[in-house]
């Protein structure tokens, strides 16, 4: 893994690449919280915000939500307190935009009022990472089927993130697109 280091609100994502392979993405919170992202959340369709994850549009085709804002705060349990939300902030309003095949929807723990569109060009090019830089979530993923997850880590030898695994979908969530 290169020199950036994982932070407890970064995105861990596991998908199929265009080739069928199992490919492991670091996609770092800066990346898909960015401004020029966000869209509005009337852009999605109906039934999203009462999951973490959800399949959205069209059954052949859908798009993913990740709404980590139905989490707790990342880096907390559910045996401490959490930390507190912080308030919208006054900003521009979102376009509306029609999410594609494979584009995540991602709505930050700590901003459950705004949306931000992770194309799969985009995550496609995020930090790969190998199995070895993260043993113990490539398990939860693979092994144990774990979906979505938000990973603190009390002891510092492992990743702290979120982890979304489409791969653990029973609808085989992101498989190759035909040539």
């Amino acid at each position: 893994m290169d020199s950036y280091v994982p932070q407890v609100d970064d995105l861990l994502l596991f998908f199929r690449d265009d080739d069928g392979a199992l490919a492991k993405r670091l996609i770092p919170h800066r990346v898909y919280a960015d401004e020029s992202r966000r869209i509005s959340l009337d852009s999605l369709t109906p039934g999203w915000s009462g999951s973490v994850i959800s399949e959205q549009g069209d059954a052949e085709q859908p798009y993913y939500v990740a709404n980590f804002s139905r989490l707790l705060a990342p880096g907390t349990s559910a045996f401490k307190p959490t930390a507190r939300r912080r308030a919208p902030t006054a900003r521009a309003e979102a376009p509306r935009v029609t999410p594609k095949e494979s584009d995540i929807v991602v709505i930050p723990h700590d901003d459950p009022e705004s949306g931000y569109l992770v194309s799969r060009e985009v995550y496609k090019d995020c930090t790969a990472l190998a199995d070895h830089d993260i043993p113990d979530v490539v398990n939860m993923a693979i092994e144990e089927g774990v979906v979505v997850a938000n990973l603190p880590k009390i002891q510092l030898d492992g990743t702290a993130c979120y982890l979304l695994s489409l791969i653990g979908l029973r609808s085989g969530a992101l498989e190759p697109t035909e040539p």
